[in-house]
């Protein structure tokens, strides 16, 4: 069986939807290039056998066990010397036990087994994100139709719940199967520490599902409003943690950016950072593509922003920060600078639900997720302002 993935976000659901059908015993065998994508399948893998947790990559570690529907048995073999250590680090112990087992390169311990799936990636020349996956079936010839349909059926079953704070529009989206089924925003005077819990719920009753069934948070982790950002990260840490769920960031700029797709100039998402700055980046986007980065994410002047941004291009501005500085930029730049109709200058969780699916594979612990500032607080700001007197 062979496929081709155009991401790692699909060569991570590739490895998932084989997961949901391994069974304790099985063994997958990984061959592959370093760096070609081994172990964002295998985080797959183990996301298919229930495995929430986040997996780093090993590195310096021959084995790590996993608890999930199954057993999971994770090896990277890439350091061992030969067979005999692998044997006498006693690791052919947890080969076709209570568990499934994923290991990167058995060649180093000359592993070959009579009942095994062996999957061997490699890369797609012209295409630097494109793998071709390959995966042969030794001696389970029984189990063909089921794998070959799991296969087929791809990542489906995903379900992604973002929640966005970081700006005066509050909002939280769900993606279920790589579709976004509900979606709430809200601007109406409340803080957002009291609309973003009560938003979740709205969503997850509307779904018909519970916290518990969310296979991955999603958090717009800032730049933004201080206190925004905070309550966001902090509502989503909580709940991931409750869980014991995977978390991933999302930058509100990015996010801006994504809902803006189509448009054949670059892109400029702006939030008014107050202070005479703005929160600013810069992307371009291309279809089938995250946003490409064209300027970094930046707390500046907005003539200082101004002045970075190609020549000879239009220029489409959004974010909370266009009302305020629309005119400023349109003396700077001309008609060059458009600014985007008013639906798109909000940001909404919904793209941040895309940009976590696409991201999926990045996936960190609860404890690990943090915020984006871009600049110290005015708290902060004061407090090293007395330290320095």
């Amino acid at each position: 069986m062979k496929y081709e993935t155009r991401s790692a976000e699909e060569t991570f659901s590739l490895g998932r939807a084989l997961g949901e059908h391994l069974r304790a015993g099985d063994i997958v065998l990984l061959h592959g290039d370093l760096g070609v994508g081994k172990s964002v399948l295998t985080r797959g893998l183990a996301r298919g056998c229930g495995i929430d947790e986040p997996m780093p990559s090993p590195t310096f570690t021959l084995m790590t066990a996993y608890k999930g529907r199954i057993p999971f048995y994770h090896f990277d073999l890439y350091r061992l010397e030969g067979p005999d250590e692998y044997f006498e680090a006693g690791l052919d112990e947890f080969i076709g036990g209570d568990g499934a087992a994923a290991i990167e390169w058995p060649e180093q311990a000359e592993l070959a087994f009579d009942q095994c799936l062996e999957v061997t990636i490699a890369r797609v020349p012209g295409n630097d994100d494109a793998r071709e996956v390959t995966i042969c079936l030794r001696g389970l010839d029984a189990r063909a139709d089921e794998l070959r349909a799991a296969l087929e059926k791809g990542g489906e079953g995903m379900n992604i719940l973002c929640i966005d704070t970081t700006g005066p529009v509050a909002g939280a989206a769900l993606m279920q199967d790589g579709a976004i089924t509900h979606e709430i925003t809200a601007s109406h005077g409340l803080t957002h520490s009291e609309t973003s819990l009560p938003m979740v719920d709205d969503i997850l009753s509307a779904a018909g599902i519970e916290p518990k069934d969310i296979d991955l948070f999603a958090a717009v982790a800032g730049p933004g409003s201080f206190t925004g950002v905070r309550i966001g990260v902090c509502t989503v840490k909580g709940l991931a943690h409750a869980w014991n769920k995977p978390v991933v960031a999302v930058s509100s700029l990015e996010a801006l950016a994504a809902g803006a797709f189509g448009f054949d100039g670059v892109i400029c998402p702006i939030l008014d950072a107050r202070r005479a700055q703005v929160y600013a980046a810069a992307y371009r986007f291309r279809e089938g593509e995250l946003p490409v980065e064209v300027l970094p994410m930046q707390a500046v002047a907005l003539d200082e922003f101004a002045a970075q941004l190609p020549q000879g291009e239009r220029l489409l501005f959004l974010g909370d920060g266009l009302r305020v500085h629309f005119p400023r930029l349109r003396e700077l730049l001309g008609e060059r600078a458009v600014a985007a109709p008013a639906h798109q200058c909000y940001l909404r969780a919904a793209a941040g639900c895309y940009l976590a699916e696409k991201r999926a594979a990045e996936a960190v612990p609860s404890h690990a997720l943090e915020p984006v500032y871009l600049r110290l607080s005015q708290a902060e700001r004061e407090r090293r302002e007395r330290e320095a007197q």
